[in-house]
C-alpha cells in the first residue's frame, strides 16, 4: 500500500466521520474504487487510535465500516460462501448501496425493482448474509 492510498483511506474516513447522518452510502459510493482490503485495515487502525483517545462513538462507527465492508468483500468468512456465480464482492457493495440510494432518493418503493431485476444474479445466500449483517450492525449502532 503506498501514501497516496493510505492518504486517500484516510479522507475518505474522514468525509465519513465528519459527514451528516445517513450521507454514508453516497460517500461510499463515490469512492467505490477505495473500498477494498487496504481500506478495511486503515479503517480498523483508525479506529483503535481514536478509541485511545476516548472516542468510543468514531471509533464504534468506523469498525461497524470495517466489519460490513469486511463482509461484503468476503473477509471475513473463511471462503466458505455462496458466491456460486464468481461475483466480486465489490460488485454486492455496488449493489446494494445502488438499492439503498434509489430507496432513499425517490417516493415508492417500486423504484428498486427494475435494479432487483438487474441484479437478480446477486441474491444468493450471500447476498442474503450481508444484508442481515449490515442490517445487525445498524441496529446495534
Amino acid at each position: 500500500m503506498n501514501e497516496e492510498r493510505i492518504q486517500a483511506y484516510r479522507n475518505l474516513i474522514q468525509a465519513l466521520l465528519s459527514c451528516p447522518n445517513g450521507e454514508e452510502p453516497q460517500i461510499l459510493q463515490a469512492n467505490s474504487e477505495l473500498l477494498d482490503a487496504g481500506f478495511v485495515q486503515v479503517c480498523e487502525a483508525v479506529a483503535a487510535g481514536l478509541a485511545e483517545e476516548g472516542k468510543q462513538n468514531e471509533a464504534g462507527f468506523l469498525r461497524s465500516v470495517a466489519s460490513q465492508l469486511g463482509e461484503l468483500l468476503g473477509m471475513n468468512d473463511g471462503g466458505d460462501s455462496d458466491n456460486s456465480e464468481g461475483e466480486n464482492p465489490r460488485k454486492y457493495v455496488e449493489f446494494i448501496q445502488e438499492l439503498l440510494q434509489a430507496e432513499q432518493s425517490y417516493s415508492g418503493i417500486a423504484v428498486v425493482y427494475p435494479i432487483l431485476d438487474r441484479g437478480k444474479h446477486l441474491l444468493n445466500a450471500r447476498f442474503a448474509e450481508i444484508l442481515q449483517q449490515g442490517a445487525a450492525n445498524l441496529i446495534a449502532e
